[in-house]
């Protein structure tokens, strides 16, 4: 009966996991995860010492800012208020 349950449980979760994905707010916060994962990869830290964090950063955030620019506004991209 208890492994049943589990898997009943199991199941059902695995659904509930697969609505939630497919919802396109969270597909478009995903994708932007994925993006500034990449860009981690594509702009990796400096090999020097800095007091105040790495200098590569401000590569990033240049990169961050000329996207955002060239880009519409991140809520849209989340889709609907009403699918959030």
């Amino acid at each position: 009966m208890l492994n049943r349950l589990l898997r009943t449980t199991r199941a059902h979760m695995c659904a509930r996991i697969s609505q939630v994905l497919s919802r396109q707010g969270i597909r478009g916060v995903l994708g932007l995860l994925d993006e500034l994962d990449r860009w981690i990869d594509e702009v990796p830290p400096l090999p020097t010492a800095h007091r105040f964090g790495n200098l590569a950063f401000r590569t990033w955030g240049k990169r961050l800012e000329d996207v955002s620019s060239l880009q519409p506004t991140f809520t849209s991209s989340l889709g609907p208020d009403h699918e959030l």
